[in-house]
């Protein structure tokens, strides 16, 4: 992340030079954003990472993030009922197009898409199998926490700054906690306070996510 903070320095640095560029609370949210304490440079082995689309992502080893890729209910509780069954609990949010959840336990990601969501159950609860296998291969789990270019059609993507692309559209919304609460460390609070505002997380369903 001191690349991001290295960005926004350098756009504060064209303030000065380009005014005309900036409106006032485009400004106030660069300061803002440089002294953040989640914009964070490591997350304790975890990190922020950039996609292959350029969008911010956090890539947690042992925090695990499942997305729903339904707006229907009935796949998410079905599988909010099995989780629970298996004494698992967590936060879900709304997405665009479905729900993520975050799990409070920390597992690998062997353990939860291996023996806990074996892959031919995961289809009855709308999650990509496809990002089961990547976080398996890869050891990690990640949740994208920054817009799609493409849901960002004000101008072209690649003519947007950092800060536009990643510190101004919110990607989800809390909906509700569920199955068995525990006390989460310290690692996992720390993973979970930088997902939220970076993903600039909002309680209001009217909202527009992105």
């Amino acid at each position: 992340m001191r690349r991001e903070r290295e960005s926004i320095a350098h756009a504060l640095s064209k303030v000065n030079e380009c005014p005309w560029s900036f409106a006032a609370g485009d400004v106030e949210r660069l300061h803002e954003l440089i002294q953040d304490e989640w914009v964070v440079d490591h997350l304790d082995g975890d990190e922020l990472a950039v996609n292959n689309y350029q969008a911010l992502c956090v890539s947690s080893y042992r925090v695990p993030f499942i997305d729903v890729d339904t707006q229907a209910r009935s796949p998410l509780q079905r599988l909010q009922t099995d989780l629970g069954n298996a004494g698992l609990g967590g936060r879900v949010y709304r997405t665009r197009k479905g729900y993520r959840m975050a799990l409070y336990q920390e597992l690998s990601a062997e353990t939860l898409f291996g023996e806990i969501l074996p892959s031919h159950r995961l289809e009855q609860y709308g999650v990509d199998p496809t990002y089961a296998l990547f976080c398996r291969e890869l050891g990690n789990y990640r949740a994208r926490v920054s817009a799609k270019p493409w849901r960002l059609v004000r101008r072209q993507y690649s003519q947007l700054s950092r800060y536009e692309r990643w510190g101004k559209y919110p990607v989800i919304q809390f909906v509700e906690n569920f199955g068995n609460a525990i006390a989460t460390s310290q690692h996992w609070q720390t993973v979970m306070n930088c997902h939220d505002a970076t993903a600039h997380c909002i309680t209001n369903r009217l909202h527009t996510l992105y």
